[in-house]
């Protein structure tokens, strides 16, 4: 689901596997060891690819 936060940026590191992050309106295939930071106010969302459940830590 689409969200943001206000009052803090957010660090995701991708462990395995691959998926899709979509920041604003623009989707990005993410993968493993991937790291992404999202600064407070953006619109985000991330998308596993099937069969896989893209474990993540923030």
């Amino acid at each position: 689901m689409m969200h943001k936060h206000e009052n803090h940026l957010e660090i995701v590191f991708v462990a395995k596997e691959r998926g899709n992050h979509i920041i604003g309106s623009t989707k990005y295939e993410t993968r493993e060891r991937d790291i992404l930071i999202f600064n407070r106010g953006v619109v985000h969302d991330e998308i596993a690819q099937v069969n896989s459940d893209m474990p993540t830590y923030c």
